[in-house]
């Protein structure tokens, strides 16, 4: 598993849900395989097969997709993730799926939750690594160094014990019991008690390695920021896009069945090495994105690449799907706010999927644009009003065209049978600039206004609900509908099963805490 370069974002973490995946098929021009887009995965890092299961680790926490019917469910702090950014994850024999997380490492037996932190014997929070040998011995790879868990105790490795360096970006086994540690300084084996490391002065491509994959041969290949290094034990072969490779920066490696070599490249896309010869795909053959973190191969064969963007399926095998196969999640010709215009041509109607196929649709005023549409976890660090349950999280955006100190409204259409009692914000006022929670009802100028299912804020551009008190012409919103807990009864929980595999998966990371 994997740990990679990614651009700086905005971490922003999703609800729990449990609803049909918003999935879509693009036919590849690169060959006569099909694409699958899973566009609901935002900002994704790491990938683990598990049986019919795909687990997804993001900023938004982790993500179990069943691949039989497209269903998802998501979990995060709320249900006992220790932080929600995964970086990496694996399954041991007793099929516990553990998680590397920025925040400790969080194991899931598929019924409850037992998280680790330097507390326990971690040698930091920050946790960028993971993987499991043969023995059932668990190592984790972090900021400050590796350690090893057995059940019983803890094991610590720095560079003053043989670690390359002690940024340790990506673990992986060998059949041979080796342990490699790919870091910022290099790679290092661990052979028992013996370390032995690599660098650029013994043939390695670049010093910073984020993946590390062994094929059937044994053969040992090293994805760095300078391209791909393959070590067959005695002699090295350097690939860099001048030899077919997509980009010089390599964020993962997969190996299929047929032996294939799948480079996942941030800013190029995937690249397929095999018998010498390199096919390349791009966001022009269905990919979601090039910006490529993680590659994972499932048991039917299935490629599995998580982007910035999200999270495309790549079926190289089957034929272009019938029309009767495609979706019917496509939004573009829909009308979900009933005005006789689909959604699609008006830049002030936007829609996001929540449970059991319902949507929430956010319309603004005439002239202005709805940007940044996303529903975001409650903060954990801050409790919410206690006599309420915000059962959609918190919905923020942005109003574009308002225009410097001038007045819009934002309809937010809930599902029919829901009855908000309330509207709350979180985020800063003029008298309190840290963020708190506070009621937005309407006082006359600004604030929200209630109609049954539908909410009505209004909002004047630099003043009480913009989160920025600045005439700068648009509005930045974040706050939620709060609900009586009577008025919650019906709403569906997240659950789901688990099952094992002993397909590889892939993970990434690499400029969250660095570059």
């Amino acid at each position: 598993m994997k740990n990679r370069k990614y651009p700086e974002f905005r971490i922003l973490v999703l609800a729990v849900l449990l609803f049909p995946a918003s999935s879509f098929f693009y036919p590849s021009t690169a060959d006569a395989g099909t694409w699958k887009v899973h566009d609901y995965i935002q900002n994704a890092i790491c990938i683990q097969p598990d049986g019919d299961y795909i687990w997804i680790g993001s900023t938004t926490g982790v993500w179990r997709i069943k691949r039989s019917d497209g269903t998802f469910v998501q979990f995060t702090t709320k249900n006992g993730l220790i932080n929600s950014v995964v970086m990496d994850i694996a399954i041991d024999g007793n099929n516990n799926r553990w998680f590397a997380t920025l925040g400790g490492v969080s194991r899931f037996d598929g019924l409850g939750w037992v998280s680790f932190t330097t507390a326990d014997g971690l040698v930091s929070n920050q946790v960028r690594a993971l993987a499991i040998d043969s023995s059932g011995v668990k190592w984790f790879g972090t900021t400050q160094g590796a350690c090893s868990y057995d059940g019983n105790g803890w094991l610590v490795y720095t560079d003053k014990t043989g670690l390359a360096g002690n940024l340790v970006n990506v673990i992986t086994t060998d059949a041979s019991g080796n342990i490699w540690f790919g870091t910022n300084q290099g790679v290092s084996r661990l052979n028992g008690n013996k370390w032995t490391t690599y660098t650029t002065a013994t043939g390695l491509a670049h010093n910073k390695v984020n993946a590390i994959e062994v094929d059937d041969s044994g053969n040992r290949w090293f994805g760095t920021d300078n391209g791909v290094s393959l070590y067959n034990g005695s002699t090295w072969t350097t690939y860099r896009t001048q030899d077919g490779l997509a980009a010089d920066l390599v964020n993962d490696i997969a190996v299929d069945k047929a032996g294939h070599k799948w480079f996942g490249c941030y800013g190029g896309g995937v690249s397929d090495f095999f018998e010498d010869s390199w096919t390349g795909y791009t966001k022009a053959d269905g990919l979601i994105s090039n910006q490529v973190t993680a590659v994972a191969i499932d048991m039917d064969g299935h490629i599995w690449i998580s982007t910035s963007a999200g999270v495309s399926e790549f079926d190289t095998e089957s034929s272009l799907p019938d029309a009767e196969d495609t979706p019917d999640e496509d939004l573009s010709d829909e009308d979900m706010n009933d005005d006789g215009v689909p959604d699609d041509s008006q830049d002030n109607v936007e829609s996001l999927p929540l449970s059991d196929g319902e949507y929430l649709t956010v319309v603004s005023s005439q002239g202005t644009k709805i940007t940044g549409l996303t529903i975001n976890d409650i903060p954990s660090s801050s409790a919410t009003p206690s006599d309420l349950d915000f059962i959609y999280g918190l919905i923020g955006f942005t109003i574009e065209g308002v225009g410097a100190g001038k007045s819009a409204f934002v309809s937010l259409y809930f599902p029919e049978d829901a009855a908000p009692a309330t509207y709350y914000k979180y985020g800063p006022t003029p008298d309190q600039p840290q963020d708190h929670w506070y009621e937005f009802m309407f006082n006359g100028e600004t604030g929200a206004e209630i109609d049954g299912n539908v909410v009505t804020l209004h909002f004047i551009d630099g003043k009480r609900g913009d989160d920025v008190y600045t005439l700068d012409g648009k509005i930045m919103d974040i706050g939620g509908p709060g609900f009586r807990d009577a008025q919650t009864e019906s709403v569906p929980a997240s659950t789901g099963s688990s099952s094992g595999s002993n397909a590889k998966g892939g993970c990434f990371l690499g400029c969250l805490n660095e570059r």
